[in-house]
């Protein structure tokens, strides 16, 4: 192996030498080379080979998702039993290999066999034996030498062995038992066979996949060693586990970058005066804070020195994220291009439109409207073709193939984990040098960010408009929660409006605990609302109907609005001032922060009951708490990783991103930085990257790959 090291270190040297001359060809000579070493694509082929399985068997490894030879060797076992040097049952627990004599045997249910080493006994027992394992135990005599291998469990002073492996004591060879996770009813002999055959079909050692330059900056051990060490020796230690983890993450940070580097263009660059904020900021009707100014001029300065093409804006709920972008769309329309503004919902994107068109037009920009109901479409898209329209707002509406805009410089997506990575993908290729400005009130670690979007800076908003009041959080138990209906009549009587949310539409026999939308109304509204207009509002609705109940209670024709959670975002209203939760124990914080977010957006004061059954459990409880405590969704984004874990949260796949079985993307940070770094690098450099490593990227991609890169 050290001769093997020492002629990859040479054939390395030359390789980046003509790289930095910027001599490929050459360097490509060389990566040949390197590739008859480490067997690059030979390895990337037999790892994305196809498993040769009996079709039942590759039925029940289907299930697991393991379909090619790479996803089962990445089957990291559940356990290693040492059974390499016989234990006195004395001093016995947990797996160990017991020597003695067969004192007794008692056949029945279960089958037992007692044991005697001269320190102590040992109790046998197998349950509901078959044919076969019935004619094994009557072969073996008392008086007989045996060992048996397996768990301990103690009762008190006594200990058993529940369905050990027994067998005579000359036949016993020192050994490490690999245990896998469970396959269906396959045996772990099995499991054990299937994988030794496909080992036995790959190259010659050493292969691998990754550059060599990245093996040896990294102390990484080669592929055939990780495989060797899993399923071979029984070895897996932190250098296994650390190649493991860089693997996944460099696998999904390449494909990040190499979207990248396929969509790269020169972002557009903008001129505006020194005093271009504080001139606006004298027409607004309201003082911004200083986050809304920190951000505003950080995204002004990344358009006029183009220096990076996009940006995410994280801001708690109500925290004045759309006059930000509005600011920034007008200094942007100053310069000759156009805005595109992308809504979740079609309420919400009227209500942008609204201010944008108030907001835009008296500095004399054109605003359109895109959603699904919108009449006349072809007239959109003939005007914003034309540059008559500056900036569309729209819903999901804007993806239509047929919308082409003359100079599209800013895209703003708004909640942008409402959209699916495709969607952001076909918003972002109609305007190839746009700025892209990335709009969440669900605030991600920086880690989770890095992950997702790279090179992409966050900037934040963490303070809240000068007129907004704190909401107050009130937790009822269920026995108490005419408290909250009554007051909400009071506060429909001073002419404000309130939304009572359900976590079912219709009652469910399997979550009785539940109150359901359907199966309240009537009661509630009969109770407390008789003489108001109420409504009510889930996900079963035509969109049609659904849009105009959303418009009918921003314009105040609705006093009442129960809803399940399709309220969460899309809707703004000023005028809300109370939200009770049913079932408040059944959500995450994450969420409940959401919904407490539809009230509070104005100078009024508001309120959130949180209402619960008499019993909760200990971890709801926690919840409630954090929620009574604190208004700040950064703290409360911050104690939800605390109570669920970073895997729950933050999974990669809600992100467009590949799964992750071995890396977390919270804990290993470094690890993800030196991914990056080495990929930037390698790119930067322009090096040769082998047709394996690239087959690898794909497949770790799958379908994702062609447009997981959004920005």
């Amino acid at each position: 192996m050290l001769k093997t090291k020492q002629v990859l270190n040479s054939l390395e040297t030359q390789i980046l030498k003509f790289v930095h001359l910027k001599d490929y060809k050459s360097a490509e000579v060389y990566i040949k080379k390197e590739n008859s070493v480490l067997k690059f694509d030979k390895c990337a082929d037999w790892l994305l080979s196809k498993l040769v399985l009996k079709p039942q068997v590759e039925k029940i490894f289907n299930k697991k998702h393991i379909y090619c030879v790479w996803d089962l060797l990445l089957t990291k076992p559940l356990r290693n039993e040492h059974y390499t040097q016989i234990t006195p049952i004395i001093h016995a627990k947990d797996y160990a290999c017991i020597q003695g004599t067969v004192v007794s045997k008692k056949a029945g249910n279960p089958y037992t066999i007692v044991i005697d080493d001269g320190y102590g006994r040992l109790d046998c027992k197998w349950f509901n034996l078959n044919q076969f394992l019935k004619h094994i135990l009557k072969n073996i005599k008392v008086g007989s030498h045996v060992v048996c291998e397996g768990k301990i469990t103690e009762f008190g002073l006594f200990k058993e062995m529940h369905h050990p492996r027994i067998k005579a004591s000359s036949q016993f060879k020192p050994h490490i038992e690999v245990i896998y996770p469970s396959f269906g009813n396959l045996k772990n002999t099995t499991i054990k066979k299937i994988i030794e055959q496909h080992l036995l079909l790959s190259p010659n050692p050493p292969y691998d996949y990754l550059p060599y330059t990245i093996i040896a900056r990294n102390n990484l051990p080669f592929l055939s060693e990780v495989f060797e060490a899993l399923h071979v020796k029984s070895a897996f230690d932190e250098k296994i586990e650390k190649r493991l983890k860089y693997d996944e993450l460099f696998l999904m940070q390449l494909g990040l970058a190499l979207q990248e580097a396929y969509k790269a263009n020169e972002p557009i660059s903008i001129e505006f005066d020194e005093d271009f904020l504080q001139k606006i900021e004298k027409k607004l009707p309201f003082e911004l804070t200083i986050d809304q100014k920190k951000a505003i001029n950080t995204i002004l300065n990344d358009m006029h020195y183009a220096k990076t093409s996009s940006r995410l804006l994280q801001g708690d709920v109500g925290s004045g994220k759309t006059i930000v972008a509005l600011i920034c769309a007008l200094a942007v329309l100053k310069n000759n291009y156009q805005v595109c503004i992308m809504s979740p919902t079609t309420s919400l994107a009227e209500q942008t439109f609204t201010v944008a068109k108030k907001f835009l037009e008296d500095e004399g920009f054109n605003v359109g409207l895109l959603v699904s109901t919108t009449k006349k479409k072809n007239e959109i898209y003939q005007a914003v073709k034309d540059f008559k329209i500056h900036c569309l707002i729209g819903t999901h509406a804007l993806l239509n193939e047929k919308l082409e805009f003359s100079n599209l410089g800013f895209l703003v997506i708004d909640e942008q984990h409402r959209f699916g990575v495709d969607q952001r993908k076909i918003l972002s290729s109609k305007g190839k040098s746009a700025y892209m400005l990335i709009m969440s009130a669900t605030p991600i670690p920086r880690s989770l960010a890095f992950a997702i979007y790279g090179k992409t800076k966050i900037v934040e908003i963490r303070s809240m408009p000068k007129n907004r009041k704190a909401v107050h959080t009130i937790h009822l138990y269920k026995k108490s929660e005419d408290k909250a209906f009554l007051h909400a009549r009071e506060e429909i009587l001073k002419k404000h409006q309130v939304y009572i949310v359900f976590a079912l539409i219709e009652e469910s026999q399997s979550k009785v605990d539940f109150d359901s939308l359907m199966g309240s109304y009537e009661d509630i509204k009969n109770k407390y609302f008789g003489e108001f207009k109420c409504a009510f509002l889930h996900s079963n609705i035509k969109s049609a109907q659904k849009e105009k109940i959303f418009h009918d209670f921003v314009h105040g024709k609705i006093d009442c609005l129960m809803s399940t959670t399709v309220i969460e975002v899309g809707i703004d209203n000023p005028n809300a001032t109370v939200i009770i939760i049913e079932n408040a124990e059944n959500y995450g914080l994450a969420q409940l922060h959401q919904l407490r977010g539809r009230v509070g957006r104005s100078d009024l004061d508001s309120f959130c009951y949180l209402i619960t059954k008499d019993r909760i459990s200990s971890l709801a409880k926690r919840r409630i708490d954090v929620l009574l405590s604190t208004n700040d969704g950064f703290e409360i984004a911050k104690q939800d990783l605390i109570l669920r874990g970073s895997g729950e949260i933050y999974s990669t796949r809600q992100h467009g991103l590949p799964d992750l079985e071995f890396a977390d993307i919270l804990n290993d940070r470094e690890l993800l930085e030196k991914a990056q770094s080495d990929i930037y690098e390698l790119l930067s450099l322009k090096y040769p990257l082998s047709n394996g490593l690239i087959k690898m990227v794909e497949h770790k991609w799958q379908k994702k790959f062609s447009f997981a890169r959004v920005i």
